[in-house]
């Protein structure tokens, strides 16, 4: 497809091969990158190769979730029953993440901070799945928390 871009922190993107295609990336920078894939089987196959980019801009969306990729305004939009959203909040509070469907399952994963989770208490890198609920209650800790949330019909 021809694209050579410099993701910055914050960035994200969603690529699809599904009919072929070749990927490579590379870190051209002497720090660590972190990054998160999230491989996802589309709804039909052999879809023409595409890639979407956006920015999830941290202070914009501070202590709400948003949703980064699916059916909302803003998202990315991909061929799948699925939404990927982040919460990223700096004080303690209660977040309460509404599911598309109870039918769904919602896979909540910490990328960084404390997080207690339908009675779990989530620490950083830690997840839990749930699934069969219409909302999930997230209790955010009082130092700085980073977390994804993946749903998906089940």
């Amino acid at each position: 497809m021809g694209k050579i871009e410099e993701l910055a922190a914050g960035n994200y993107y969603l690529a699809s091969f599904g009919s072929g295609g070749k990927h490579c990336e590379l870190n051209l920078e002497t720090d660590d990158m972190n990054a998160i894939y999230l491989w996802v089987l589309p709804d039909r196959l052999m879809l023409p190769p595409s890639y979407l980019r956006s920015h999830f801009d941290a202070e914009a969306g501070c202590n709400r979730i948003v949703t980064l990729v699916g059916k909302a305004d803003g998202a990315l939009p991909i061929p799948q029953d699925l939404r990927v959203s982040r919460l990223v909040s700096d004080c303690s509070a209660i977040h309460t993440y509404v599911a598309l469907s109870n039918a769904h399952g919602v896979y909540t994963f910490v990328l960084d901070g404390e997080m207690t989770c339908e009675g779990t208490t989530l620490g950083r890198r830690d997840s839990k799945g749930v699934w069969g609920i219409e909302r999930l209650t997230c209790q955010t800790g009082a130092t700085r928390t980073d977390v994804i949330f993946v749903e998906t019909v089940m």
